[in-house]
């Protein structure tokens, strides 16, 4: 297969009608290597798949005639949907002859993405249905049954409750509550948002990997995606020093690029190789001293792609880990909401008995 004609030479945008969704982007590049793997040419097998792809035939063909003028593949799947980090790796891989590999991992990953995204869902069903028929019972008494019920509490009674009489004050000033509540969330988000946005893709990274919850796996997808890529190109006969190289073109990452900037910068002042990515402080420390101790053997390519593997397989379980304990928040939050409206109908009751 000759890569050659796939590298760029760009004239003019290219122009796909529409994004894939998550299913369609796996099942691609699954069934695309597995074509590649019984020896289709690239050009073959997107022919053979306008015929299982029906609904994404136009953007098939037109791949086809964008490759035969000279351009890359990764710019392509790009404008269907797919990731920066995605089409980096595929970029990566077909210039050292690991694409048929690239395409069946990066097929999987969005299988297990998918199935998490959709776990997620089916979790979070049930919690916002109640979520939202309580809130709309809270609203329904405080809008019908406000004055009536502040005509028959006895406020200097449940002033000697502190928790009841702070239920009752929310009560009574829930429209002004929410519309505060939802200014400063909306002002949260705009702030974080616009300091996101001011940082490069590394810093962001980061920045994740240092937040107590969502750093280790922040952490453990960076390794898997890096390992995997370090194994691609020593498998290939490629060296590492090369690959820093390789890593900072055009077709891959804005993180990618950040990587390979920073270690260059530290092998020039005379680091070695696994120093300088432990300087980074992105990978995990096993990743590290893989690295340390491949550099005095022949088998790290092999040892890197165990490791990647593994790194997925706990990347995977700890995002599972995660999902499952937000079910149990949420209810906790409904049930929190539901006890506060029955105290708010007892009120009345509670103080005219002078029950606290």
């Amino acid at each position: 297969m000759h890569w050659d004609t796939l590298r760029t030479k760009l004239t003019k945008p290219i122009k796909l009608s529409k994004k894939w969704k998550g299913p369609v982007q796996s099942r691609f590049l699954i069934q695309l290597a597995h074509l590649l793997q019984e020896g289709f040419s690239l050009d073959e097998a997107l022919k053979f798949l306008e015929y299982l792809f029906e609904a994404e035939k136009k953007d098939l063909e037109q791949m086809r005639d964008t490759l035969g003028e000279g351009r890359r593949f990764d710019e392509c799947l790009k404008r269907v949907g797919y990731s920066e980090t995605n089409t980096s790796q595929i970029y990566l891989s077909m210039q050292f002859g690991s694409f048929e590999k690239a395409c069946a991992s990066i097929g999987e990953f969005l299988t297990r993405k998918q199935k998490q995204q959709k776990k997620m869902q089916q979790m979070m069903m049930y919690p916002a249905f109640l979520f939202t028929f309580v809130i709309g019972m809270v609203l329904c008494i405080r809008m019908l049954l406000l004055d009536q019920l502040s005509t028959m509490v006895q406020e200097e009674q449940l002033k000697q409750s502190g928790f009841l009489y702070w239920i009752w004050l929310g009560f009574q000033n829930l429209p002004q509550l929410a519309l505060g509540f939802l200014i400063v969330l909306l002002i949260i988000i705009f702030a974080v948002r616009l300091y996101w946005k001011r940082k490069s893709t590394y810093d962001q990274f980061r920045m994740l990997i240092s937040l107590p919850v969502i750093g280790k796996s922040a952490q453990q997808y960076v390794t898997f995606l890096y390992a995997r890529e370090f194994s691609y190109f020593l498998g290939n006969g490629q060296s590492l020093l090369s690959m820093v190289s390789e890593l900072k073109k055009e077709g891959t990452s804005a993180l990618s690029k950040m990587i390979a900037q920073k270690l260059e910068e530290q092998l020039i002042q005379g680091e070695s190789f696994s120093t300088a990515l432990e300087k980074m402080k992105l990978f995990r420390q096993e990743f590290i001293w893989l690295v340390l101790e491949g550099e005095k053997t022949r088998q790290l390519d092999v040892q890197l792609q165990v490791y990647a593997d593994q790194m997925l397989d706990e990347f995977t379980q700890g995002i599972e880990k995660k999902i499952k304990w937000i079910q149990p928040l949420l209810l906790m939050g409904i049930g929190f909401l539901i006890v506060s409206m029955y105290l708010i109908l007892l009120l009345p009751t509670l103080t005219m008995i002078g029950g606290n």
